[in-house]
């Protein structure tokens, strides 16, 4: 591979990461992202991505929990990881012009519910703010109504994206995908549909437990905009209004022997701007030099759970090795550091650490686990849903019948019923679903480890710090095969999570 393209591939990487955190943190009103892709459209030409698919033979998953070839060389694996990057980019540039008519769409849209006018883009938070279901299921079916609108511009979305797929790899939309990232779709698919028949029972119970004490309802009767209401647990929000977010944070990563701005490598954007993205995100801009963590608070245990997803992505890019190379840095199998914002977001359940910063313990703690576990399970139930369903959607490219199989197979997932208008709305790009799945199995692998090595408090244990560190340290070089194995000896299996989930709430 010629040195110069991977160079080439993180400037446009940094250039086109620091102009959507831009405008995310509310700082550029108008992205120039189409002058960036143009500026880089050399990156995207057929003739590179041909030299990196010579240079990297297809890979030959041996199941859902074993992405990567046994006979894949580094170079190999690196040339993969930058030709899935550069393809989708690529994907991401087809689609440049749709994406910009539907987000200007979303800007101008404002729902009208019982005479009041509810911009779009806040009509999940309206619906976690609501009491009344009545209220709730009105904004949501305002908010569908809206998505028919736009389903044309959803629809030609993704068949430019399909057409951009199937132009590089010569294939199908779900065979590129697998040939580029070595996972095998349809075995993680086996897997999920039978953790979704194993944790069935536990699921009802909680639902029946939970539905009728906090939203007054019961199995059958709630909708998927309910589900807005049980994360927001206005509930529980007085346990979360002792302290703050970041300086909890702080003293806990403190007690491990970490810094949370990595010595400077994490910067923290706290001010408040009227554009400002209304939750924590994550930007690893130039990893690992420049990592921003974005804070903007609303209120509630959900700002806790949102700011500890992304302290954990933050403090792995913040800690990965510079001395890596780009593909090995920031490209790669995202499973792997969805799992470590995992390790830290749960932290916000865990009773243990709950009891110790703030000081919840007894019932209430037992109370508050409850319904964060049926939360978890509603989404981990969910993303398992959606990538049967996507599987049939990208595999078929046709949309004829999925806006009732999107309904189905998603409301069988998590009991909520799911409206099919949703079913271009609720795809994630690029089977992020299966990137979420396959994090909670590493998630799970994690806390095992570090329970059974540094004790349940591990994560004030500064003894935890050097096992984190050399996770970190090696970026998204290897996928979560490979960093479950090393650390349990064990492939990725949903078996362990369905152990933590009964575990919690024990």
């Amino acid at each position: 591979m010629d040195p110069e393209l991977p160079r080439r591939a993180e400037e446009f990487w940094i250039d086109l990461s620091r102009e959507q955190y831009r405008a995310l943190a509310g700082l550029e009103p108008h992205p120039r992202l189409a002058e960036i892709y143009s500026r880089y459209s050399d990156l995207f030409q057929d003739d590179v991505l041909a030299e990196l698919a010579g240079a990297s033979p297809p890979a030959t998953p041996r199941g859902s929990e074993s992405p990567a070839r046994a006979t894949e060389s580094d170079e190999e694996r690196r040339c993969r990881h930058l030709r899935e990057f550069l393809l989708t980019s690529r994907a991401e540039m087809a689609v440049g012009k749709v994406m910009e008519e539907r987000l200007a769409w979303e800007a101008a849209k404002e729902l009208v519910i019982d005479s009041e006018r509810v911009p779009y883009r806040q009509a999940s938070a309206a619906m976690a703010a609501t009491e009344d279901a009545q209220r709730r299921w009105r904004i949501e079916r305002a908010r569908l109504e809206a998505l028919r609108e736009i389903e044309r511009v959803d629809r030609e979305r993704f068949q430019r994206e399909w057409d951009a797929y199937a132009g590089a790899v010569g294939g199908d939309y779900v065979g590129g995908w697998r040939q580029l990232n070595a996972i095998d779709l349809e075995a993680l698919a086996g897997d999920a549909a039978e953790m979704l028949e194993v944790t069935e029972h536990l699921y009802r119970d909680l639902l029946t437990y939970e539905l009728p004490r906090r939203l007054g309802l019961k199995p059958g009767e709630a909708r998927a905009a309910d589900r807005m209401r049980l994360e927001r647990a206005p509930w529980f929000d007085a346990h979360f209004a002792v302290a703050e977010p970041l300086a909890l944070a702080q003293r806990q990563l403190g007690e491990l022997g970490l810094e949370l701005e990595a010595e400077g490598r994490v910067r923290l954007d706290l001010e408040m701007r009227p554009a400002k993205w209304a939750r924590a995100f994550c930007a690893p801009i130039r990893v690992p030099q420049e990592v921003f963590l974005v804070i903007s608070p609303t209120g509630g245990w959900r700002d806790w759970f949102a700011f500890f997803h992304e302290l954990g992505h933050a403090q792995h890019f913040g800690r990965v090795d510079p001395a890596l190379t780009f593909e090995d840095r920031v490209l790669g199998d995202a499973s792997v550091t969805e799992a470590y914002a995992r390790l830290f977001e749960r932290l916000t359940t865990d009773p243990v650490w709950l009891e110790r910063y703030l000081a919840l313990k007894g019932e209430a703690c037992r109370e508050f686990v409850r319904l964060a576990t049926l939360v978890d399970l509603v989404h981990l139930r969910r993303q398992a849903g959606k990538l049967l369903y996507e599987l049939e959607l990208h595999g078929g490219r046709d949309f004829a019948g999925m806006p009732s199989r999107y309904a189905e197979i998603v409301t069988t997932a998590t009991a909520l019923r799911h409206d099919p208008a949703a079913y271009l709305d609720d795809v994630d790009p690029r089977f992020y679903c299966a990137r979420y799945l396959r994090a909670w199995a590493l998630h799970s692998v994690l806390v095992q480890a570090l329970r059974d090595a540094f004790d349940e408090d591990w994560f004030r244990n500064p003894r935890a710090a050097p096992f984190l560190l050399e996770l970190f340290a090696v970026g998204l070089r290897d996928d979560a095969d490979t960093v479950a194995r090393r650390v349990s000896g064990k492939p990725l299996s949903f078996e362990r999570v369905i152990t933590y989930l009964e575990d919690t709430i024990a």
